[in-house]
């Protein structure tokens, strides 16, 4: 499968905000929202992910923030989950750490969200906190960080993920 992952245009929007609503429901940013993050938030970096044939399949928003990079979302269409197309996107996001010169990489994960929580412990992410009623049903979210995000094995584990990627048929055309 071929994909493509570049920034997000402010075109993209109402697609974008359709995919969080169908991968989220409930905790689903509004078009406003994502309208707001790609006009205005001076630290907010926005992607997505397309298909070979150009449909619109993933979305990752992160803030920097002086010496960190915080993931604030990472979607992708429910039809296309299990692919490996939301590690693809982690994996862009730590390009983007490595490229502004953050060394900590930081998200929030629901604590029943188990595929997420696996993806994210390959992708060495530690559980280093909690964010009590975090979400709209009340659920907690876990803090979950890369401490050492500019060293090189973390370096070595991103390349490693990456190539498991591609022997899995997930082929990333281009990282703009």
């Amino acid at each position: 499968m071929e994909i493509t992952i570049r920034p997000m245009k402010p075109s993209d929007v109402s697609a974008v905000a359709a995919l969080d609503l169908a991968a989220f429901k409930d905790d689903a940013w509004s078009p406003v929202a994502f309208q707001r993050e790609v006009d205005e938030n001076k630290l907010a970096h926005y992607f997505v992910l397309e298909s070979a044939g150009g449909e619109l399949w993933g979305a990752l928003g992160c803030w920097a923030i002086v010496d960190e990079l915080h993931i604030v979302t990472i979607s992708v269409d429910p039809a296309q989950q299990g692919q490996g197309l939301g590690e693809a996107l982690a994996l862009r996001a730590a390009d983007l750490a490595q490229e502004m010169g953050a060394g900590v990489i930081t998200l929030e994960c629901r604590e029943s969200n188990s595929s997420a929580r696996a993806l994210y412990a390959k992708l060495g992410f530690e559980h280093v906190g909690r964010r009590r009623r975090y979400y709209s049903d009340g659920e907690d979210a876990l803090i979950l960080t890369v401490k050492a995000a500019l060293g090189a094995p973390y370096r070595t584990l991103i390349g490693s993920r990456r190539a498991l990627l591609s022997k899995r048929g997930v082929h990333i055309g281009s990282l703009d």
